[in-house]
């Protein structure tokens, strides 16, 4: 394994501060009963103070690790000038805080009696402060290979990154909170301590229920019902948050080493004396495609199992240490919480384990647990996608051949049709191999060159010239009304081809996204402005005759105000490109016409190669 580059640790402290971010609001949970709980239980039972000045030294702790979390916000939120001068600050007072937490704990955290047991303040302080130094060492790494000039301009990756980070920041912010608060409110009624309002508040969002601590009065009954609903409620929009951005800056790289390797791949093609040929393109891309989701399936698997593996291990030691269990019961209870089964018949009693288990279980449940066992959903799920498209292609299901919607004026084999070899009853009898070769040629059906749809164009528009009157014996007159009809037909074409990008956008693009309602309001709109433009030219000339051919085409198409594209299959897709490349490959051909060029200048406008065969 080789060691980390400076490219490594530079993009590493690029994300730093949002992982900072993330973790950050539970150090402050942490502190509060670092504060108000004993540092020391006595096993006489006698309840003694703590020393003043450890309460002192954890109220200082306490309140720079409130500031720095709200610099932490402001940092994320602050304009340029004050994003420079909240970030150091941020960074001295989760330092400050450090600093004294550590004191503290070194000065206060030895057991001089053996008659004294660490008490949950004590646990909270060393939690807290373990998770302060991980912000702290997060926050300088970034202040060293991440910061930049603040007379310089945030790029927008930066900006990005800090809208990334105040939305982390106020969801988990509020999340914190919204947990403190449920365990001040037990804790008070129920007469719990306020780490063990904690630990209920963790193990209800977190949906485990060990049965351990449970309401018993009825107002507490009650009150629980809103903070549970919510509590999960954010749990889950913090989880999905956080997925998402880490998905997307994956699947960034993923993109970027996807286009080096074509890049490459074009490289190499140019080299080659073979014609470029769409087929074996199409096949490139399809295995590259295969290959890239069965490495990330791989990788994604092996890493969430892997982490859930770690979880579970360690999980398993550090509660077997802590509640005195074998390792075979902590494994047992580790992974009973992280799948929040939650039986209840052994949970966390000690201080450190219930201190210990709230900051885990947090960071395990929903993270390790949450996408291993959806990593492994998406596996059954592909396997079976797959293994039914499979079987719908065989069928002759989705793939558009032999029906009448098909835009392809060539004819289909018979011994391809769907209506011989592919109907169920007869498929049966196929072999193996004869499906597999019905599956391929169901596939080559739409793979159709380019130049071949420009040839076709050539022959449409020799068939429109043709049929246009003419007056004989006047070749000029014959020019100009072959400019005409190009010009009329290049407009057709375009609409044609705008209608047709248009019905795929707004059909594969997220619904409600800007450019989907963008691309929707602007159909909508045109469709209105023509419509009135209509009824103008019904009143001034009596039937509508003022309207033109290609308005009138466009009109009809159209058919009125509707609700826009909708979600297109497969078949109805790929009928819908393969509409799309031959209106663009005739509008190709129809410029060159217009434009009366010749030789290498039309083969390179219409984007095809000189063949013997062409136009």
């Amino acid at each position: 394994m080789s060691l980390p580059t400076l490219k490594n640790i530079r993009a590493l402290a690029s994300i730093s501060p949002l992982l900072a971010a993330v973790i950050a609001p539970l150090s402050t949970l942490m502190d509060i009963p670092a504060l108000t709980e004993h540092w020391y239980d006595y096993k006489d039972g006698t309840g003694r103070p703590d020393p003043r000045t450890n309460i002192y030294l954890s109220a200082i702790g306490l309140a720079f690790n409130v500031l720095a979390n709200g610099l932490l916000i402001i940092r994320f939120s602050a304009s340029d000038h004050f994003w420079a001068t909240a970030t150091r600050m941020s960074v001295l007072c989760w330092a400050i805080k450090v600093v004294v937490a550590i004191v503290n704990v070194s000065v206060y955290g030895s057991r001089l009696d053996p008659a004294v047991v660490y008490g949950e303040g004590f646990c909270c302080a060393v939690v807290s402060l373990i998770i302060s130094g991980l912000i702290l060492c997060l926050l300088m790494l970034h202040f060293v290979f991440g910061f930049r000039n603040p007379r310089e301009p945030p790029t927008p990756k930066q900006l990005q990154l800090r809208m990334a980070g105040r939305q982390f920041m106020l969801q988990n912010t509020f999340f914190i909170a919204w947990m403190g608060i449920l365990a001040l409110f037990m804790s008070q009624l129920e007469g719990w301590t306020y780490l063990q309002g904690i630990y209920f508040a963790s193990v209800t969002f977190l949906t485990i229920g060990f049965g351990d601590f449970y309401p018993t009065l009825t107002v507490t009954k009650i009150v629980l019902f809103p903070f549970a609903l919510v509590g999960i409620a954010q749990l889950g929009n913090i989880i999905g948050i956080i997925a998402s951005f880490f998905s997307a800056q994956a699947q960034a790289r993923e993109d970027a080493r996807r286009a080096e390797f074509e890049k490459e791949r074009q490289a190499e093609e140019e080299l080659k004396q073979d014609a470029p040929n769409l087929k074996r393109e199409i096949e490139f891309l399809e295995s590259l495609t295969k290959l890239e989701d069965r490495w990330k399936t791989v990788t994604s698997l092996g890493k969430n199992i892997l982490g859930f593996l770690v979880f579970w291990s360690i999980g398993a030691l550090i509660f077997s240490q802590t509640e005195g269990w074998k390792y075979g019961e902590g494994l047992y209870f580790t992974y009973v919480s992280f799948l929040v089964i939650g039986y209840g018949d052994i949970a966390p009693v000690s201080n450190a384990g219930r201190v210990i288990f709230v900051v885990y279980a947090l960071i395990a449940v929903p993270i390790v647990t949450g996408f291993a066992v959806e990593t492994v959903t998406a596996v059954f799920r592909k396997v079976s996608d797959s293994r039914m498209r499979d079987r719908r292609a065989e069928l002759g299901i989705d793939t558009g051949v032999g029906t009448d919607e098909n835009p392809m004026e060539d004819p289909v084999l018979p011994d391809h049709s769907p209506s011989s070899d592919s109907h169920p009853d007869s498929e049966k009898a196929l072999s193996r191999n004869a499906r597999r070769k019905l599956v391929q040629d169901q596939k080559d059906h739409w793979i159709v060159p380019h130049e071949h749809f420009v040839a076709r164009g050539h022959e449409r528009i020799e068939q429109k010239v043709a049929r246009s009157p003419k007056s004989e014996g006047q070749i000029e007159e014959e020019e100009i009304d072959e400019d005409k009809i190009l010009t009329e037909y290049i407009l057709e074409l375009a609409i044609e081809v705008e209608r047709h990008a248009r019905r795929l956008l707004v059909s594969h693009m997220g619904d409600g996204t800007s450019g989907q309602i963008l691309l929707k309001a602007d159909r909508n709109v045109q469709l209105r402005d023509m419509q009135a433009l209509a009824k103008e030219a019904e009143q001034s000339d009596g039937a509508g005759n003022g309207l033109t051919g290609v308005v009138k085409k466009f009109m009809d198409e159209e058919g009125g105000l509707g609700p826009g594209p909708h979600k297109m299959e497969e078949q109805e897709t790929m009928r819908e490109v393969m509409m799309y490349r031959e209106a663009f490959a005739s509008l190709l051909a129809a410029g060159s016409r217009l434009m009366k060029l010749k030789g290498e200048e039309q083969y390179l406008f219409e984007r095809r190669q000189a063949r013997q065969d062409g136009p």
